[in-house]
């Protein structure tokens, strides 16, 4: 029972409330959309970057066009 008699109607509040929140809702949807899709396309571009270099030093060394020294070499592990 209302204070004096008078039922506010919130029916009409809440039709223009969401009717005014779907832009928001809509260009939040846009934002993660396109963010995830940002995402994915940089680690997609990182695993082919990883790829491609793991394949042009496969074949170096394999067709040894990149020779690999030897940096140090140990005679004895007495030391160690």
């Amino acid at each position: 029972m209302a204070m004096f008699g008078y039922r506010k109607e919130f029916s009409l509040h809440r039709d223009q409330l969401s009717r005014s929140i779907v832009p928001y809702v809509n260009a939040a949807r846009a934002v993660v959309t396109d963010t995830s899709h940002l995402v994915v396309i940089f680690v997609a571009v990182l695993v082919v970057v990883d790829l491609f270099g793991a394949v042009v030093w496969i074949y170096l060394k394999r067709f040894s066009l990149c020779p690999l020294s030897v940096l140090f070499a140990l005679s004895s592990y007495e030391n160690l």
